[in-house]
């Protein structure tokens, strides 16, 4: 009997009132369209609060939302930049973006191989690769364009961190902007290092490029969009030698590029095509005249596919003349190479030309 008195007594004490003011229930705003702050939320990958935060402050609009958004997180990882200054960047990615006339490796460095990995980081290296390949194109152009330029052009180009973060991704975001939004995702230091690029010369009908990029890392995609990944990466330039070229030339020819780029990647050769062993002669008659270091020399080294011949003896059965490669190996500083001088005369050239003709060339972030 006393224990339902008691009963009763608590029954009668309780307060719905009181117990609903003691609880806090988040609402939606009724600005917010739920659809939206869904489709935000996707896309983003954002919690809610921060993705409701976004549409109430753009009148539910999921455009201006996104480029709130954008702004917010660039601001954040400016801001997170200076904190991470110091620390050393020992990984990373190497982007490598070719068309047939038109190549450039470009590194993108992180402190740890699981950012390496990460999808937001690869989609840095992506956007870096598309956005420096469509600025030498552009460079190149305006340096071989008669109304622009008279003198001859180089056909190779170098981007140190500096220049590379004043290139433009868009009318509002430049690279670096690039580096602070996926900075503020990750939460690591990164940065858009160095990049390297080949074109044809003058001669384009008989000029091409092979290029070629080595994972060597496991849980690293091997390709998004039009930008290869790899921890190494080469290019090659190289033209027809004169004379009649079999009707399938082109075709073998680019398989025969490729294959050599694999050769520079894995042998590793000096920069710079010297040789000191003229067509048509022995190894044997040219001993006493080959330097102790030959064999680190690209075309004196034995072909990697064959190893009966030399990469010289496999471009000459090919009809192919090199003419220049590159190669690089992420967090690896490159051996000073025959093109340094052409690489600060393309850069200046192309930079002055592109200031001349007060356009902005760029690509669009997606």
């Amino acid at each position: 009997m006393h224990s339902l008195r008691l009963l009763f007594f608590r029954a009668q004490s309780f307060s719905p009132k009181k117990f609903h003011s003691s609880i806090k229930i988040s609402y939606f705003s009724s600005k917010t369209n739920i659809s939206s702050l869904a489709k935000l939320r996707k896309h983003t990958g954002l919690p809610l609060s921060s993705c409701r935060e976004a549409l109430n402050k753009n009148d539910d609009d999921f455009d201006k939302a996104l480029e709130w958004i954008r702004k917010e997180s660039i601001k954040k990882g400016w801001a997170k930049i200076g904190k991470y200054s110091n620390n050393t960047l020992t990984q990373g990615v190497l982007g490598l973006a070719a068309t047939n006339s038109h190549a450039v490796i470009v590194e993108v460095n992180c402190e740890t191989d699981f950012v390496a990995r990460n999808p937001d980081f690869q989609i840095l290296v992506e956007k870096a690769g598309e956005c420096i390949l469509k600025n030498f194109m552009v460079s190149i152009w305006i340096l071989k364009n008669p109304f622009v330029n008279n003198s001859s052009y180089p056909c190779r180009a170098k981007w140190d961190m500096h220049t590379l973060s004043k290139l433009n991704l868009d009318n509002t975001h430049s690279l670096a902007d690039m580096v602070a939004l996926t900075l503020n995702k990750i939460g690591e230091s990164i940065a858009i290092n160095r990049a390297v690029g080949l074109s044809v010369g003058s001669n384009v009908a008989a000029e091409s490029l092979a290029a070629y990029a080595h994972q060597s890392s496991s849980g690293l995609s091997s390709r998004k969009g039009r930008v290869d990944f790899g921890k190494y990466a080469s290019i090659v330039r190289y033209q027809a030698m004169s004379g009649d070229l079999p009707e399938n030339w082109k075709g073998k020819a680019a398989l025969v590029g490729r294959q050599i780029c694999q050769h520079i990647i894995g042998l590793n050769p000096l920069p710079g095509l010297l040789s000191s062993v003229p067509v048509g002669l022995s190894n044997e008659a040219n001993l006493s005249t080959r330097p102790p270091d030959e064999d680190s020399h690209l075309l004196e080294q034995p072909f990697i596919f064959d190893e009966s011949l030399t990469v010289r003896e496999v471009a000459t059965l090919n009809r192919m003349h090199l003419l220049d490669f590159v190669r690089w190996e992420v967090a690896t500083d490159e051996i000073g190479s025959e093109g340094d001088e052409r690489d600060e005369q393309v850069n200046t050239q192309a930079s002055s030309s592109s200031n001349a003709s007060g356009e902005n060339f760029t690509t669009a972030i997606k």
